[in-house]
């Protein structure tokens, strides 16, 4: 893909349109500076929606850091919530995908620009090899799109992820920790609340 370069000495940002081949018939009775218009568009056309993919992947990024750093209940309330700028299921889905493999994939971010969150998930929920296939068939498409419906075709019934996942961060496992240790201190009290209620009934039926 053509790149932007920038001319920091002018101030100004220079395209490198010379990377950019337009078929002839595009060019068909169109005068210089119409083609030079055209590829200068095509560049920057091209750039916008490279940038596109990459704000899915730092999206996705972003949201997996929150969910990982909070309750469960935080997370499903910031969700459902109206905060963020995409819906529960889109953030759910972002979350999964990064999780699975779009943190560690190499497809460019170009390349994720057209295809649709529920089909990132879908993706990483599937077995090593159909998720592979997947992954290859975004690369071979280069950017022109991968829909739901193709992925289903490589995907088989019953095709489930079982890939040991990548060791968590420290910070991430501490967390994760504090929060099982919260959960069984919470739990301690409530048995030992529900014991005081017992014998407090037992003592009441001795009274009698």
């Amino acid at each position: 893909m053509a790149v932007l370069a920038v001319d920091s000495s002018a101030g100004t940002q220079a395209l490198n349109i010379s990377s950019v081949e337009l078929p002839a018939k595009a060019e068909e009775k169109l005068s210089p500076s119409q083609v030079r218009n055209m590829k200068e568009n095509v560049l920057m056309a091209n750039e916008a929606w490279g940038t596109a993919g990459n704000a899915v992947r730092a999206t996705a990024a972003s949201l997996y850091s929150i969910k990982c750093d909070v309750k469960h209940g935080n997370w499903t309330a910031l969700i459902e919530s109206g905060a963020l700028s995409v819906t529960r299921d889109t953030a759910i889905d972002l979350v999964s995908a990064h999780q699975s493999w779009l943190r560690d994939t190499d497809v460019p971010d170009a390349f994720l620009a057209n295809v649709s969150t529920r089909t990132l998930k879908k993706i990483g929920n599937a077995d090593h090899k159909d998720r592979a296939k997947c992954i290859d068939e975004i690369k071979r498409r280069e950017g022109r799109g991968f829909s739901e419906k193709m992925a289903m075709k490589i995907i088989k019934p019953g095709s489930v992820s079982r890939i040991k996942k990548s060791p968590l961060p420290e910070n991430e496992k501490i967390n994760v920790l504090n929060q099982r240790i919260e959960q069984l201190m919470q739990k301690n009290k409530e048995l030992l609340s529900e014991n005081n209620r017992l014998r407090a009934l037992v003592g009441e039926s001795a009274v009698k």
